[in-house]
């Protein structure tokens, strides 16, 4: 599958790309980050229930709602989105294709130094941490499946922004956190080039 970087965009224009993607149903795998502190919301959230909305507005945090379900998240330009869309007769299940998925992700960040492994239903964790979460849409051919890798991590920010019900603050890493440095952002998109070649 050919990756793509779109490098880093506005939350909007990330979120037109996936559904214009989507739409199409032309196998992809992109990558890009956001241009600016950004909650997305799952497609099931109520706002108020999961944001801390003064913080969010004192710090110009933009909200974006994606298409898939799954908790609210906080992003920023030191994160990496991945999106892939492919054809659902690839899987076996909703289960089989999370497990592909996440365990490329698995080979992609062995490529740079970390060992991770695979936790069911969506998260790759290093030790106990969580370095990696993902969620899914799907109609009758196609599945969108994107994701989060943490290359940076601002925790103070997610711990006042992310009301605590969502904040999962203590169990985050990144990249950064595991190798004692962060790796050239193109490092990490070859890794994605090795590692999802389905």
């Amino acid at each position: 599958m050919k990756v793509k970087d779109y490098g880093i965009i506005s939350p909007r224009d990330g979120l037109n790309l996936e559904n214009t993607l989507f739409s199409k149903g032309e196998p992809s795998l992109i990558i890009y980050s956001r241009n600016r502190p950004t909650i997305s919301l799952g497609r099931f959230n109520i706002l108020e229930d999961c944001v801390d909305q003064s913080v969010m507005k004192k710090n110009h945090i933009a909200v974006i709602r994606r298409m898939s379900g799954g908790s609210a998240i906080y992003t920023d330009m030191t994160q990496l989105i991945y999106s892939i869309i492919i054809k659902k007769s690839h899987f076996e299940s909703k289960e089989n294709s999370y497990k592909m998925f996440c365990e490329c992700l698995v080979k992609t960040l062995e490529c740079v130094g970390i060992k991770s492994t695979y936790k069911p239903v969506n998260d790759v964790l290093v030790g106990d941490m969580k370095i990696s979460g993902c969620s899914q849409y799907r109609d009758k051919n196609t599945v969108l499946h994107h994701g989060t890798l943490i290359m940076k991590l601002d925790a103070d920010i997610i711990d006042r922004v992310l009301k605590p019900i969502k904040n999962e603050r203590r169990s985050l890493t990144s990249i950064e956190e595991c190798l004692g440095y962060l790796p050239d952002r193109r490092e990490i998109v070859e890794a994605f080039e090795k590692s999802f070649n389905f």
